[in-house]
């Protein structure tokens, strides 16, 4: 069982995907902001962390910048976004959600 953290501030988009990893058989710990997420990164160990792009404040880009250097790369990090994010690879992620997807897509990827 794998722990990953949760920035998302679509409630029904987290509640979706907390199903899926659920599913899956991994815990989720949601945040409702970036700097929420940031906060939990700072205090709890992670398996990975799969973050909204687009947030109020601290964005899913802006918040693996503050956290990578205390998570370095023994974290993997996704970013999910209906956004287009060509640059997805040189901002540190390892893998890139489309939005919409479905609760089985990220259930995959957390089994990665």
């Amino acid at each position: 069982m794998a722990r990953f953290l949760f920035p998302e501030d679509d409630e029904g988009i987290a509640d979706m995907c907390g199903f899926g990893v659920v599913w899956a058989g991994h815990v989720l710990d949601p945040a409702a902001t970036g700097t929420e997420g940031r906060d939990l990164a700072r205090s709890l160990e992670y398996d990975g962390i799969v973050t909204d792009g687009e947030m109020p404040g601290l964005d899913g880009p802006g918040l693996l910048a503050e956290i990578r250097p205390l998570v370095r790369d023994r974290v993997p990090c996704a970013l999910k976004s209906a956004g287009i994010y060509s640059d997805w690879p040189e901002l540190g992620f390892e893998w890139f959600l489309a939005k919409p997807f479905g609760f089985r897509d990220l259930a995959e990827l957390c089994t990665e």
